[in-house]
Order: C-alpha cells, then structure tokens, then sequence
C-alpha cells in the first residue's frame, strides 16, 4: 500500500485495501515461528492528511488470526482490529544537539516515521500495528482454566485427580504460621 506525494489533494484522501497475509514478510515469519497464523485477509482503511509539511495518517485494520492460548496451549482464532495514528515526515523538526545542554527528541520518539522520495510505503507500519494488535497472553476464553501445574489435565475439560492441598515445598514453612489477632 502506497501513496504518491504528487497525488495527495489538499484536503486529505482516504484509501482503503485489503492486504493479503502471504505479502507481508514479519507476519510470515511470526507464522513460520508458531506464534500468530493470519487466516483472512487484512482490511486496512486509512485516511492522510497533510499537515505542516508532514502526513498525518488515521488508520483502521481487522483481520482474524489463529493463536495458541497462553493458559491451556489450545489452538483458537480470534479477530484482531487496531485503530492508529501516524504521522509520516521528510524532515525531522528540531536542531543539531549542543554539547552540554538537553538531550532533543529523535523522530521516533516523538512518533514520526521518516521517508525519503515521492511515495510513501505503508507496508511495514501496517506489519508493525498488525504485531501490536496480537495479545501477549492471548486466551481462548477470558474464563480459561489452563493446565495442571502438577499433571498437565487440561481443567477446561475437567477436574484431574490431584490433591488440592499439596503445598510448594518453598512455602510449607508458612503452613504452621500463626499471626497475632
């Protein structure tokens, strides 16, 4: 997804695509690595503004994407959206740095992405809130049980045999803890 700079009207201009996942190489990697699998398509809705020399972008994507659950280790899929704001510059605002005095914002942190030429490529910030978008823990439930810390028995699909009172070894000392009333 790209944009000429020679193209852009005055008031703004939104686009709208539909990418697919096999044309974005960090998402192909992370399904390579078995951390996030796209399995639909990603629609992306953006919408640039020029503003004071830089780009101003407001964007939108949904896809669906198949995970693994941080709890139980069950397969799942699950809708990702994102909802973001960009701002595309040529030239860094600010200065040289002084020796001596106080250290000025780079691009980065002041949330600008430089990019040199006539066209603008989308395609790596659309990588990045795509990644942003994935949970670090995700779960295939929000009432997940998970696994048995001592067999493993997957608790979603029942109870398992072991006893509920069996004590980390580190912590039976504060077993016969008695605190004053």
């Amino acid at each position: 997804m790209r944009l000429r700079i020679s193209d852009m009207p005055a008031a703004g201009i939104s686009l709208t695509d539909t990418l697919e996942a096999a044309n974005l190489p960090q998402l192909t990697v992370l399904a390579r690595e078995g951390a996030c699998r796209l399995t639909a398509s990603v629609d992306v809705t953006l919408y640039i503004t020029p503003v004071a020399g830089m780009y101003r972008v407001e964007g939108k994507l949904r896809t669906e994407a198949a995970l693994t659950c941080s709890r139980c280790l069950a397969d799942f899929e699950t809708a990702l959206a994102s909802h973001f704001h960009v701002t595309y510059t040529r030239e860094i605002p600010g200065g040289e740095e002084a020796p001596g005095e106080a250290r000025e914002l780079d691009a980065e942190e002041m949330g600008l992405v430089p990019f040199n030429g006539e066209e603008i490529d989308f395609k790596d910030m659309l990588q990045e809130q795509i990644i942003l978008a994935i949970p670090m823990q995700p779960l295939c439930h929000t009432d997940c049980q998970g696994l048995c810390s001592y067999c493993g028995t997957d608790l979603n699909r029942g109870e398992c045999n072991c006893r509920a009172d069996t004590v980390d070894p580190r912590l039976a000392a504060l077993k016969n803890l008695k605190l004053p009333e």
